[in-house]
């Protein structure tokens, strides 16, 4: 480090003359302790939320990297002063954090200019192949993350980090130059905060919460259901009406049903069109990722679709079909993109004979009598 100092010239307590230099200390014995600084900061989202486990590099530099700890701080300590670095953040595990099919309909709206994502931040969390912009490509992208035909984003990470100081030229289009993905240290001289703005890929509506165990908890009854009639599957090829428990504005849903020992499973439109890229199974999952821009009023008791199954012998359909909340949250979306609960209901088949006979007398004005304990509908959520 160099330091400009001027020098007098003194005689007989007189100053004659001085002239100005340039000084350079130098240290040739080591006599003096290095000067040690320290880089720290944090990482979040735009809601605040801490982004843990994210790995910090210091390039340019022989220190390992730094991992966020739960509180999203990172730190690099005892760098040596005068070096050159790039500050660069990265994370790219669990995909599917913050992620649901509530955020393919707000791609979509944004997509179409009904609604506009109104942050560069969730734009970017929108521009899932990574080709800074947004268009169907991305949703394609998108849906397959959820239904589980993609176990990582194929052109992109899970998550990307902007400096958290970078001021975008213009906010509603954040790829018009590129943004500040590392940070360039120029002869480190003292200590530094550089915080990071976290985004998660595919978190449009910033549903993401850092420092939780995601347990979910199981009621009595689900906001909706899908009602199933409770028969026994045969061997060969089985068709299951799925009906809806009561009437309902939806916009989408999204669930994952687990099917022991079935095969060929497909889903035929009924109320509901639900096409082939709306679906997919494997391993005994049929995953269902559906949602209509629109939106679809269905009334209790539409069959809202229909699911083909290749069974392998008699057994009860609620012995093999079952919800797994493991795989995604079962929801759906109402007209407002409300999130509400989705269970399954199977219905006794007694029971369900017993209301068509009765809906045929109650037009002729025969009273319905009190259904029996052996008739009741069976309500089940997984």
């Amino acid at each position: 480090m160099d330091f400009h100092v001027t020098i007098y010239f003194w005689s007989q307590g007189v100053v004659i003359g001085s002239c100005e230099t340039i000084v350079t200390p130098t240290d040739p014995g080591h006599f003096c302790p290095p000067t040690l600084i320290t880089v720290a900061g944090y990482l979040k989202t735009e809601n605040n939320q801490k982004v843990a486990n994210a790995i910090v590099n210091m390039e340019g530099s022989e220190f390992a990297p730094s991992t966020s700890n739960m509180e999203g701080r990172y730190v690099f300590t005892d760098l040596p002063s005068g070096g050159t670095y790039n500050v660069i953040p990265f994370k790219n595990d669990k995909p599917m954090d913050g992620v649901s099919t509530l955020d393919l309909i707000y791609l979509q709206k944004h997509i179409l200019r009904t609604e506009i994502l109104n942050s560069p931040y969730k734009m970017i969390a929108g521009d899932i192949n990574k080709d800074n912009k947004i268009t169907a490509a991305d949703i394609v992208q998108l849906r397959k993350m959820i239904l589980g035909i993609y176990s990582s984003f194929p052109d992109n990470t899970s998550w990307r980090m902007v400096d958290a100081k970078y001021q975008f030229p213009d906010p509603k289009d954040p790829f018009m130059t590129p943004f500040a993905e590392k940070y360039h240290i120029d002869n480190l001289s003292t200590n530094m905060s550089i915080n990071w703005m976290g985004i998660k890929t595919g978190d449009l509506n910033g549903s993401y919460v850092s420092n939780i165990v995601d347990q979910v908890t199981e009621s009595r009854s689900a906001d909706f259901s899908f009602n199933i009639l409770n028969g026994q599957s045969v061997f060969g090829e089985n068709i299951i009406p799925v009906t809806a428990s009561k009437s309902q504005d939806l916009n989408g849903f999204q669930i994952a049903i687990k099917m022991i020992d079935a095969q060929g499973v497909s889903i035929e439109s009924r109320v509901l069109s639900v096409e082939d890229y709306n679906y997919h199974f494997a391993n005994g999952y049929l995953v269902i990722s559906w949602h209509d821009q629109r939106g679809i009023s269905v009334k209790e008791g539409d069959r809202l679709f229909d699911i083909h199954m290749n069974g392998s012998g008699k057994a009860q359909l609620s012995d093999i079909i079952m919800r797994d909340q493991s795989i995604i949250k079962s929801e759906i979306y109402d007209a407002s993109n409300r999130v509400r609960t989705l269970g399954i209901n199977f219905i006794n088949a007694h029971k369900d004979l017993f209301d068509i006979f009765w809906a045929i007398h109650l037009t002729l004005g025969i009273p319905k009598p009190a259904l029996t304990s052996t008739c009741q509908k069976q309500e089940r959520l997984s």
